[in-house]
């Protein structure tokens, strides 16, 4: 994913270019929710046994009943009133994927956290450079949220692979891809 997106020829782009295409591909998103009552909040998108995961948050407390409706009405509000954006894709990967204690943490640093902390790239088991890496060092070192049973940070990496490949200008690249070899 580094490679492909994030490095300072990515190959998403290079491979564009080969093609004759210009500019870059979109891709569609949701923003993270405005609500900052919860102490950890992230974009959704898996599918499970038919049910689509819109978004995962945490909170600090038990939440009552209609707190947590409310919450629901106000996520499904904006929902309605925020569709999902296309974006280019230097955009798209500025964006937060995941807001940790406030700390909104990008999904170029989502990628860059996973291949160069937990191994593959330049890995370094050390490596707290920015906010957003010490936040998510701590949201996989304290008691692990899982959603489909992967740890938060690779769920949100998985979230990414789906919006990218759900992008039809890079659908279209990849047929051409196939296409060619």
């Amino acid at each position: 994913m580094r490679r492909l997106l994030v490095d300072q020829h990515p190959t998403l782009q290079v491979l564009r270019k080969l093609n004759g295409q210009r500019g870059e591909p979109k891709v569609l998103s949701v923003d993270l929710p405005k609500d900052s009552s919860a102490a950890i909040f992230a974009s959704g998108g898996e599918v499970a046994a038919g049910t689509r995961i819109e978004q995962v948050s945490v909170h600090h407390k038990a939440l009552s009943a209609e707190e947590v409706k409310r919450l629901y009405e106000a996520s499904k509000r904006e929902r309605e009133e925020e569709p999902p954006k296309a974006r280019p894709v230097s955009v798209w990967l500025s964006s937060p994927g995941i807001r940790v204690r406030g700390v909104k943490i990008s999904r170029r640093e989502i990628i860059k956290f996973v291949a160069n902390k937990l191994g593959g790239v330049h890995w370094d088991p050390n490596r707290n450079e920015t906010p957003g890496d010490r936040a998510l060092d701590q949201l996989r070192t304290s008691p692990t949220v899982q959603v489909m049973e992967l740890d938060l940070v690779y769920n949100q990496l998985g979230v990414i692979v789906r919006e990218l490949l759900a992008s039809r200008e890079v659908e279209e690249l990849l047929q051409q891809a196939e296409g060619a070899s």
